[in-house]
């Protein structure tokens, strides 16, 4: 019999930051104090546990101590992080260093620049685990009575620049599971007159999501990537609601599989995620008049048991072919998307004018038994 199982871990971020007048990342050598507050709850069936200390100790709810670092915005993939070392006054970062977790010093400060979570799971049965659509990261107030220089808008807002991301650590190297943007929507934008800004709870969303890399291990060199289109398809880059629940992982990849046993006697499969959680500079809502906001965060993950794709369903999406200005091989119930972010499915009866010269992708959908198979990409030209 399945078990349905869930997790959940809900996070309190504060963040306190002088406004400066750059234009675009919020950051500029100041110190910005940061009261991090999380309580860490696993709401779990009986074969399910959790540990934040390494395993030392193991229960279905915990609690997970307060600390009060120091945050910046900064920039990065998950798995690397670069902070900001000289911004000039158009906001453009000049140069970067390595951004650091937070983390007591010498001097028993807090500091750091990024929120890190080491979270270990354990279950009696193998299971997958992802994030659920319960997960969020909201204001913590929408009231615009505070006030606010640039608008009558609520600093909150900042939380449409919060970046997740999930890494999982294999053969000694730390791998992406996901990194996720979970307000798309929130838009903070420039008045046409009248000078200030203006922000939409329900804007347009951005048409692209990027990020800083270093190109060698001095960060002399660093550029700018944008997410690719496969990024958005191999669920390695989530944008909104991840949309899963107890029964589909919805948008959210499999984080990981508990399905390993740390001893050969034991009776409990274990696993070990890395959550890191940071203000990405490179959003539009990293911004002088949204800094100084109060964030907070809920990560819920589910757990469950399923079958890897059909093999029959999975050999029909390797089979589609493009020939003759048409996919040979498309079934009712096939999804197709050309941007990764959008899915649509597919009906014989309502037939696809697919465009010559763009690259699509290919699925089926998840079912109550089986995930969801494997993309395969189709270009056209």
């Amino acid at each position: 019999m399945n078990k349905k199982v869930k997790i959940t871990i809900s996070v309190l971020l504060t963040l306190f930051l002088l406004a400066s007048a750059t234009a675009a990342w919020f950051f500029t050598n100041n110190d910005v104090e940061v009261d991090y507050g999380s309580t860490i709850q696993c709401e779990a069936g009986n074969s399910l546990e959790i540990s934040v200390d390494g395993g030392e100790t193991w229960h279905s709810s915990v609690q997970y101590s307060s600390i009060s670092p120091r945050i910046v915005d900064i920039s990065g993939n998950g798995v690397n992080l670069y902070k900001p070392n000289v911004i000039t006054d158009e906001g453009v970062p000049q140069s970067f260093v390595n951004a650091t977790p937070a983390a007591q010093n010498s001097e028993g400060e807090l500091v750091g620049d990024y929120i890190e979570i080491e979270v270990m799971l354990r279950s009696a049965s193998v299971m997958n685990v992802y994030f659920s659509g319960d997960s969020s990261v909201l204001p913590k107030s929408t009231s615009s009575e505070d006030k606010n220089i640039y608008g009558p808008f609520s600093k909150d807002f900042i939380a449409g620049a919060v970046r997740v991301a999930v890494v999982e650590k294999v053969n000694g190297s730390e791998e992406l599971r996901m990194i996720w943007a979970p307000n798309p929507k929130y838009e903070l934008y420039e008045r046409n007159s009248g000078g200030g800004y203006g922000f939409r709870e329900n804007g347009t969303p951005e048409s692209s999501y990027s990020y800083y890399v270093a190109k060698n291990a001095e960060l002399t060199e660093m550029g700018v990537e944008t997410v690719s289109t496969k990024q958005y398809v191999d669920k390695q880059f989530v944008v909104g609601s991840t949309g899963g629940d107890i029964t589909t992982s919805g948008n959210s990849p499999i984080l990981t599989v508990l399905d390993t046993k740390l001893n050969p006697d034991d009776q409990v499969y274990t696993k070990t995620i890395t959550l890191r959680i940071w203000f990405e500079g490179t959003d539009r809502e990293a911004h002088q008049a949204l800094s100084g906001g109060w964030v907070a965060m809920k990560f819920k993950f589910n757990g469950m048991q399923k079958s890897a794709p059909e093999a029959e369903k999975q050999k029909e999406i390797n089979d589609l072919v493009y020939f003759n200005g048409e996919i040979k091989g498309l079934k009712d119930g096939m999804m197709y998307t050309v941007d990764g972010r959008t899915w649509s499915t597919y009906s014989a009866a309502e037939p696809v004018q697919f465009v010559s010269g763009s690259t699509y992708y290919f699925k089926y959908p998840e079912t109550d038994t089986h995930y969801e198979t494997n993309y395969n990409p189709v270009k056209f030209g």
